[in-house]
């Protein structure tokens, strides 16, 4: 979801910065290789696919770009018109997460399953509150992973699928999903990846949501689609987490495609990947918190020349010699040092 043009992600930018990355999900992801930047190290990523198999490809239902998809079991026919005022469904996916290893440096993955729980709550005069609860557990042990997992809570209008600015946990606007009778037009949809940064004040509007382009039409098992796709490139979403240098700068970016039935709107197929990183500051420029200290222990012997002519001229200590080092004045571009 473009909306503005920066430089291309595959480019190294910054040499001598390190970067690691934070988490990422992704659809249909490229091998982990290709995601080894010269200058970064990416930490996490997850690969989810929906479980098509289990449910029948016309009653899957809506797609916010950048999250994982909601769906909705319920039958929606272009008569409905609206999001039923009752709705409550529960959707899983499962899928991949991948973890570098910090001693062998490569990815490790475990097979983890999302459940996906959608209620409408109430309404507000014409506008439908909608929570959203997701849920991710390693399938193998059946444990929950924290970081993973979210509460959100959306204020749409059930007609047009809208968010409707003033409600819900963000003031957030676009679409939530594809509205009924979708059109061969662009789109502009909510990023809810971007619900934090946007409320610490940290990404504006333009880069909270983006354009889902139309590009044209495509039959997926039997069913006229239409195909949107969109792409955010490196936004900044906030510093480095606690124990980063204050420098460290956190960046998201991301793809998306979605095909949407071209009566309901329902989506049939989507692919995604989406990418955290942190990069840090220039490794060859010291931080502005150093503040370190070095201890050193051994043995001295100093010259004496009164024992000349004894055999041994040295006198011998045990020693242990401590430097503190430490920054002051980091407000400015010189840092003055104090060791």
């Amino acid at each position: 979801m473009r909306r503005r043009s920066k430089s291309s992600p595959c480019v190294n930018r910054g040499a001598g910065k390190n970067v690691s990355v934070l988490g990422t999900v992704a659809y249909q992801v490229p091998k982990p290789e290709t995601y080894l930047y010269k200058s970064r190290i990416f930490l996490r990523h997850i690969q989810v696919k929906g479980m098509k198999g289990k449910r029948n490809i016309m009653i899957v239902v809506g797609l916010v770009f950048f999250i994982i998809a909601p769906s909705f079991s319920f039958v929606l026919t272009p008569s409905m018109k609206k999001i039923p005022d009752n709705l409550h469904e529960v959707v899983y996916y499962e899928g991949k997460l991948g973890m570098l290893n910090t001693s062998t440096l490569n990815m490790d993955y475990i097979n983890i399953e999302i459940k996906r729980e959608v209620n409408a709550i109430k309404k507000e005069g014409d506008v439908l509150l909608i929570r959203e609860d997701v849920t991710v557990k390693d399938k193998r042990t059946g444990k929950e992973i924290p970081d993973l997992s979210m509460t959100t809570i959306y204020g749409i209008d059930p007609r047009t699928s809208k968010n409707v600015p003033g409600y819900g946990d963000t003031e957030r606007v676009g679409q939530w999903i594809f509205p009924v009778g979708v059109k061969k037009k662009d789109y502009l949809v909510w990023n809810s990846d971007m619900d934090e940064p946007y409320r610490e004040g940290y990404v504006d509007v333009n880069d909270a949501a983006g354009i889902a382009h139309y590009m044209g039409e495509k039959e997926i098992a039997g069913v006229k689609t239409y195909e949107y796709r969109g792409h955010q490139d490196e936004v900044y979403i906030g510093p480095g987490p606690e124990g980063t240098p204050p420098e460290s700068r956190m960046y998201y970016m991301g793809d998306q495609t979605a095909w949407a039935e071209v009566k309901t709107g329902l989506i049939v197929d989507y692919d995604k990947h989406v990418v955290q990183y942190i990069e840090f500051p220039d490794l060859h420029k010291l931080p502005s918190d150093l503040n370190m200290t070095a201890e050193l222990k051994g043995k001295v012997s100093v010259f004496n020349l009164s024992k000349a002519g004894t055999g041994d001229w040295y006198d011998r200590y045990n020693a242990t010699v401590v430097n503190h080092v430490w920054v002051e004045n980091p407000e400015t571009d010189s840092l003055y040092m104090v060791g």
